[in-house]
């Protein structure tokens, strides 16, 4: 059914690109807004993204990986373009925090507020490498090439991100304690 309506997307048909938004806006609304905080500037990713998304919609291959997986990554890619021109906050949010294969120690006893609370003090380096490794499973190379860092920059900044979320963490638990 997806591949038919992308197809009659594909060759003009008016109703089937309707469609394609109306399945996948929402979800890729989310994604944008995780590397902004503004819902008005991410709805400008958003609008930009699908231009991207249908202009490049022949170039899309359901041999290679599903649609969402695709439109995710041009949206991904949009936000990061459109935010290096006018740098802006990365917001997570937590219908898509899901660290529990990511995280160690302290971060997965957290309640995902607090965690947010904590990811969103971080610098904003930090939080888009946080972001995109654990929230979006980008690779370090992937990473790197995105944000024009080296490798062992993402790694770095993802291990600093982890480190400082903990010792918040552990501060936090540590006053609790206390009380």
């Amino acid at each position: 059914m997806l591949i038919s309506l992308i197809n009659e997307a594909i060759h003009g048909k008016r109703q089937s690109q309707k469609r394609l938004y109306e399945l996948f806006a929402p979800y890729l609304f989310t994604v944008a807004r995780r590397y902004n905080s503004s819902s008005i500037d991410s709805l400008d990713i958003l609008q930009e993204a699908f231009i991207e998304i249908f202009k490049d919609l022949k170039k899309y291959d359901a041999t290679k990986g599903r649609f969402k997986n695709w439109s995710t990554t041009i949206t991904i890619r949009t936000a990061l373009r459109l935010n290096s021109k006018r740098p802006k906050e990365v917001l997570i949010t937590e219908s898509h925090l899901n660290l529990a294969d990511n995280a160690h120690g302290p971060i997965e006893q957290m309640s995902a507020e607090h965690l947010l609370h904590l990811i969103d003090q971080l610098p904003d380096k930090y939080k888009a490498v946080f972001n995109m490794a654990v929230i979006d499973g980008y690779t370090h190379k992937q990473i790197s090439q995105e944000l024009d860092i080296k490798e062992s920059t993402s790694r770095s900044l993802l291990k600093r991100a982890r480190e400082k979320i903990t010792r918040r963490i552990i501060a936090v638990k540590i006053k609790e304690g206390i009380r």
